[in-house]
């Protein structure tokens, strides 16, 4: 199974992994599963799939970026309404929805406390593939998905728009993740939550241009060189808060050469609060980094730059970034490592 049109297993595990953090605003609701949804008034969903009607849903009981394996419908046979919806504690500010794509016509509006945000258009098809689709817009808590396609033959039994799960940011908060699907450099993130600008990273090698390798030591979308550096540039909330914070993980191979945070203006002070190493795989050498930043006062954008020598290969790279608006949140936030348990699942 490729990459393309998918959010790694990267993504979901990490959210898994930051849905316990106070350091992490991200609202995660695991569609199909009571006890995550609980918190966020859903109304008007379809029962537990597959556990009500079996099918194979695009596979989702075995699907690794599934968090249980199960979903819902937005529209069901039980109340015949084609909208279905979410309440998030506070507003939100862009939405990352896993939904289903198979052989209904599973277009759908998004809706955020009267706002139009956007919408997905499908036509019915042969095969299922699980996709996530990000929108965002006017800032709201309540977020309702309509279907807008016809009816299919299989309606009354399965429903039509199956949702796996929801993300959503608040507010001064953004998280992106390159997976590298192609060999676009610049890049941009294939998950993007957000909405201050367009987050790019430029792929470099002192000695040449590196290269792009759709599989490579058992990863999928790898960028290698004798020696390999990536640059990042992160738009952030343009308003002076006290402090910003910001997560970053990278795979890689090769060894630690050079790194920096450079904040725009240049007059912010970037503290360095921690960095880890970890090999992942002793097989292939494959290692993780793992890194917190604090940068006061908050700048309206940054970029990051790290460096591997020797034999150098980037298989991902994750950042998310949050403004913190008073000196007492940075407390509750706490100081320690943000820990993205994640890892970028083998090629098929």
């Amino acid at each position: 199974m490729g990459k393309k049109n998918a959010i790694t297993m990267l993504f979901v595990a990490a959210v898994v992994a930051l849905a316990g953090s106070q350091a992490m605003a991200l609202y995660i609701v695991d569609v199909g599963a009571p006890a995550s949804e609980a918190g966020y008034s859903p109304a008007s969903w379809g029962p537990i799939q597959p556990d009500t009607s079996g099918g194979n849903w695009g596979g989702i009981a075995a699907d690794i970026l599934s968090f249980d394996g199960r979903c819902r419908v937005i529209w069901d046979a039980s109340d015949d309404d084609p909208a279905a919806s979410l309440a998030f504690p506070t507003s939100v500010t862009s939405v990352a929805v896993r939904h289903l794509l198979g052989a209904a016509d599973d277009s759908f509006d998004v809706d955020v406390s009267g706002s139009a945000w956007g919408s997905l258009s499908d036509a019915p098809s042969s095969s299922e593939v699980w996709t996530a689709t990000t929108f965002s817009g006017v800032p709201g808590r309540n977020l309702t998905l309509t279907a807008t396609g016809e009816k299919w033959a299989g309606f009354n039994t399965y429903g039509q728009v199956a949702i796996d799960w929801v993300v959503a940011t608040q507010t001064g908060e953004t998280f992106q993740v390159w997976t590298f699907d192609d060999d676009e450099n610049p890049s941009v993130p294939e998950l993007d939550l957000n909405i201050y600008g367009e987050p790019t990273a430029v792929i470099k090698s002192a000695a040449g241009h590196p290269e792009w390798a759709a599989t490579f030591l058992e990863r999928d979308g790898v960028w290698q060189a004798d020696g390999i550096t990536v640059e990042l540039d992160i738009p952030n909330q343009m308003i002076p808060n006290p402090y910003k914070q910001i997560d970053i993980e990278i795979g890689f191979l090769g060894e630690l050469a050079n790194f920096s945070v450079f904040p725009t203006p240049f007059s912010s002070c970037v503290e360095l609060v921690s960095q880890d190493f970890e090999v992942v795989d002793p097989a292939t050498g494959w290692k993780k980094l793992t890194a917190k930043y604090l940068i006061y006062p908050n700048p309206e954008s940054e970029t990051i730059c790290y460096a591997f020598s020797g034999d150098a290969a980037l298989d991902y790279v994750a950042v998310r970034t949050i403004c913190v608006p008073e000196p007492l949140t940075i407390c509750l936030l706490g100081l320690g490592g943000l820990i993205l348990r994640t890892q970028k699942r083998k090629a098929a």
